[in-house]
């Protein structure tokens, strides 16, 4: 099994070569984090990278774990920062990634 991890900001086709590699080999593969913004946790949403992660997981069906799931002031964070509540969310507390995370599981 491999597994890997990316930040569509910061990992671009040199990683997502990695995992088509992997799966026309036959290994399974599972991507144990990830976000789409740069690998700090932070800065800006890279959407079109992101868009070509979620077109390559949904091409590979490869399964994932979306990093992370908090209100902490950062990019990455699925839950908005203003959010105090700790069960029930709405998709008002979604963070834009978190936004994002809940596009690419529902199959949009």
């Amino acid at each position: 099994m491999y597994t890997l991890h990316f930040y569509a900001g910061t990992h671009k086709d040199n990683i997502r070569n990695k995992l088509t590699t992997a799966r026309a080999a036959g290994t399974p593969v599972f991507i144990s984090e990830f976000s789409i913004c740069d690998a700090s946790g932070n800065g800006g949403i890279d959407y079109t990278s992101a868009d070509a992660w979620k077109k390559l997981i949904n091409e590979t069906n490869v399964s994932y774990c979306g990093w992370s799931f908090a209100n902490k002031n950062e990019t990455s964070a699925l839950i908005k920062p203003s959010c105090s509540s700790t069960d029930c969310f709405t998709d008002n507390d979604l963070s834009e990634t978190g936004v994002w995370l809940k596009g690419l599981i529902s199959g949009h």
